[in-house]
């Protein structure tokens, strides 16, 4: 009878840790390349809404509030502005995971160059490249 129960009523499992979940998404390069394009996304309406901030700025000094200029550069401010929002933290997890996958890529070559070395320091720069012994 308890067979029977638990086959109709599973006990429910936790969710797997974030970790678990996000690390084979981030192996896939199709993933690596869409989180670099949310990374450059994000810069890129950094850049438009400063850009567009001083366009409005020099617009008001120049010719007035009513300025098709100075109207259309708040419109992208604003537009800048929402993106950021909405990108800010989508755009700063990603970039921690591109960092984290990044530093352990040069902890593996600085592993595999260490060990290629072999106890040799390598010389380079004279006639004839030699190595000499650590001691």
């Amino acid at each position: 009878m308890a067979a029977a129960a638990a086959a109709v009523h599973p006990v429910p499992t936790s969710p797997p840790p974030a970790r678990r979940v996000v690390a084979p998404w981030m192996r896939n390069r199709l993933a690596m390349a869409a989180a670099a394009a949310v990374v450059c996304l994000f810069m890129a309406s950094m850049w438009l809404l400063f850009g567009g901030r001083i366009t409005v700025e020099v617009g008001q000094l120049a010719c007035g509030q009513d300025c098709p200029v100075v109207l259309a550069a708040s419109k992208v401010v604003h537009v800048a502005a929402v993106t950021l929002v909405l990108l800010l933290p989508f755009s700063v997890l990603l970039s921690l995971m591109l960092w984290v996958r990044a530093a352990g890529a040069a902890t593996d070559i600085e592993t595999a160059t260490v060990r290629n070395l072999r106890g040799k320091i390598m010389l380079f720069g004279s006639s004839s490249a030699r190595a000499l012994p650590c001691n």
